[in-house]
């Protein structure tokens, strides 16, 4: 989330953006769990603005509609975070809070799971990292450290046991994806 309604996600999930759940137990047998109902939003599916252009141009952003049960906004119940539009810089340290792949620790399955890394490089709008992530990260918000802000969408892995890095898309240098941020919070703004 950042913002109200407002979320961050990668274009390549576009098939899946019909609901958010928050909230999540942890798996059964390496089954995903659902939330309870009031922690389930909709998703405003003509509030969507992605793409799905490879590393360094596929992020997604779109807004939650209000819970049906408890009429709140996502970012109001669940929280949210602030976006920075300032690069960081390699060796920097980030976070990545996810539901990736764990088959071998059936609980933590798709189950909400977190885990830092450092900045490996920076190349246009393409920032590659060493935060562990699985299949299932995909569209993880990609947290600076130093200040609890978000800098980029996770959506590529390539991270190995004997070296590589994950991939992401760095907001700082990316103007389509600045633009569709900006605009989304000014909607909230103008009308939440």
């Amino acid at each position: 989330m950042i913002g109200r309604s407002c979320a961050l996600s990668a274009g390549h999930c576009i098939s899946t953006f019909q609901i958010a759940e928050f909230n999540t137990p942890p798996s059964a047998g390496g089954r995903i769990q659902r939330p309870a109902a009031n922690d389930v939003y909709n998703v405003d599916t003509q509030s969507i603005v992605y793409r799905n252009g490879g590393q360094g141009d596929d992020y997604a952003v779109l807004r939650l509609k209000p819970n049906t049960i408890t009429g709140d906004l996502a970012g109001d119940r669940q929280g949210h975070y602030s976006v920075s539009f300032d690069a960081p810089v390699k060796g920097d340290i980030i976070r990545i809070t996810g539901y990736g792949a764990a088959r071998s620790q059936p609980t933590r399955n798709f189950a909400q799971q977190t885990h830092t890394g450092d900045i490996y490089s920076l190349s246009g709008t393409i920032m590659r990292h060493r935060a562990d992530t699985m299949g299932g990260n995909s569209g993880s918000s990609v947290i600076l450290e130093a200040t609890e802000e978000i800098i980029g969408v996770h959506t590529h892995g390539g991270c190995y046991e004997t070296g590589g890095a994950n991939a992401s898309t760095l907001i700082a240098t990316h103007q389509r994806l600045k633009q569709a941020i900006t605009d989304c919070l000014q909607w909230e703004e103008e009308n939440l």
